[in-house]
């Protein structure tokens, strides 16, 4: 449907920067990396200024250095852009969500330092322009700094397509293939995590295995309910508690949303007790960036009625 309007845009389509957003994010959700990194790339160029384009591996490098990131080298990170007249730019509202999901393109397709550049410009946009800052791109300012010691960047997407709210768009056969995906991978880190249980304890919650365990055990269980299977949601919930409430403070925000979406599932199976116990434990993570204490009120409400 985006395409064909597009079409009949004609001499308009370059310009029709929203439209070719909604077709880069078609592409994005469907896992067509190249497909929809050469939109927001052609985004990029109709939206930031031929000069930030051409210093932006320059900051960036700055950017990385006083962040002590030593061992990344964004020498060779130089793009060329589409050279994009004064009158077809564009304000492009969400400068930092564009990056954010260019840098999931590139770590896709296993490029891993663009994807870092660009992940770094994140943070670099934010900090440079104060006056396009909002709760959303804060947000995912934070997103991006958190990811910058993260143990790997496999859950960056998921999380990216979550917070954006798109989970609910993925038809049933994609939301499958995800969970296909994280339970492959999250057993890989339940295995590492028994090996290390020892190491693993108040004094060290920044294990690195424990982010990507807690990430993936919050999109499943989204997945899953998304689907209607709610008791397996409460299942995987249930035997990720021994590892799950190891969290340090700066993941709590994904522990938040998953004791939100496993109260709804607990609702769905009629085990309201539980449901009222796991919401207001959710509600004390109240001050976690990406809450949403408003829905957990919302839901809260309904059974306390």
């Amino acid at each position: 449907m985006i395409k064909t309007a597009l079409m009949q845009l004609k001499e308009k389509a370059e310009t029709a920067t929203y439209f070719k957003f909604e077709l880069g994010l078609h592409y994005f959700l469907k896992s067509k990396w190249e497909s929809a990194l050469e939109i927001f790339k052609g985004i990029a160029a109709q939206s930031f200024t031929k000069k930030f384009l051409a210093t932006q591996v320059s900051e960036v490098e700055a950017l990385a250095k006083s962040l002590k990131l030593c061992d990344l080298d964004l020498s060779k990170t130089e793009e060329k852009f589409a050279d994009i007249s004064l009158e077809n730019m564009c304000i492009f509202p969400s400068p930092i969500q564009l990056c954010m999901k260019i840098a999931c393109c590139y770590f896709n397709v296993g490029k891993y330092t663009m994807g870092m550049k660009w992940l770094l410009t994140t943070i670099l946009i934010h900090k440079k322009h104060v006056s396009i800052q909002s709760k959303i791109e804060d947000e995912f300012y934070q997103l991006a700094f958190k990811y910058l010691n993260r143990n790997s960047m496999k859950m960056l997407t998921y999380e990216t397509t979550y917070f954006l709210k798109h989970f609910p768009r993925l038809p049933d056969e994609k939301l499958q293939e995800i969970i296909q995906d994280l339970n492959t991978f999250r057993q890989s880190l339940l295995d590492n995590l028994a090996e290390n249980a020892s190491k693993i304890n108040d004094a060290n919650k920044e294990y690195p295995m424990l982010a990507d365990f807690i990430s993936s055990t919050l999109i499943i269980i989204v997945s899953y309910c998304l689907i209607g299977e709610t008791e397996i949601a409460c299942t995987i919930y249930d035997s990720s508690k021994p590892y799950l409430y190891k969290y340090s403070d700066q993941f709590a925000y994904l522990l938040h949303h998953i004791e939100y979406w496993v109260g709804r599932a607990l609702i769905e199976d009629n085990r309201t007790d539980e449901a009222r116990d796991i919401l207001k434990a959710s509600l004390k993570k109240k001050k976690c960036q990406l809450n949403i204490t408003h829905k957990v009120r919302q839901v809260l409400s309904g059974i306390e009625d």
